[in-house]
């Protein structure tokens, strides 16, 4: 993800990480089929109620639908929670931040794709069967800075098995670090 000055500074506004179009679709797939889900029963039970069919199926057919629905409606809430950024207030220069960056990069392996003064884009390849890497996000602001991951969202993944706390309580560690040795 490429983000101009605009971008960077409407996602500190909203405190939410901006997606593409087919990354969205990407982040938001597992919602998208368990609405299609819900579609196919609730079609289901139209048909058996136009037939008059038996009324057995129709509760069925229509209670699964609406499993599929709060399914969805569960999913899209996580998925959305999860594009939001998490702000620590914390006092640092860009030189601290650029050392805690590359620290970090170092220790979980950060493949750093863009670095710039008030802004750093990372991935971590973490390449498991459910999981196939993270995207972090990491803008300093006049306060301090915020920091999102989320699995790649080029990719469908719901579990990050921890990998996604992991990226930002250690770059926030090491910042952290950073600055008290400066300090002392």
């Amino acid at each position: 993800m490429i983000y101009n000055q605009q971008s960077i500074e409407e996602m500190i506004n909203t405190q939410r990480l901006k997606l593409s179009v087919w990354d969205k679709i990407s982040h938001y797939w597992i919602v998208i089929l368990m609405l299609f889900g819900t579609g196919i029963f609730w079609f289901q039970s139209t048909k058996i109620y136009l037939n008059k069919g038996e009324s057995f199926f129709l509760g069925r057919s229509f209670n699964i639908g609406l499993i599929f629905l709060a399914t969805a409606i569960l999913f899209s809430l996580l998925q959305y929670r999860r594009l939001k950024f998490i702000e620590k207030i914390i006092c640092c220069t860009e030189k601290q931040f650029k050392q805690a960056l590359f620290d970090t990069a170092k220790e979980l392996s950060w493949i750093i794709l863009t670095n710039s003064r008030n802004y750093c884009f990372a991935f971590h390849a973490t390449r498991t069967y459910l999981n196939w890497g993270e995207s972090i996000t990491v803008i300093k602001t006049e306060k301090g800075i915020l920091i999102n991951s989320i699995c790649d969202p080029t990719k469908t993944a719901l579990f990050s098995f921890g990998w996604n706390r992991r990226n930002r309580n250690t770059f926030i560690n090491c910042l952290e670090l950073v600055i008290r040795d400066k300090q002392t």
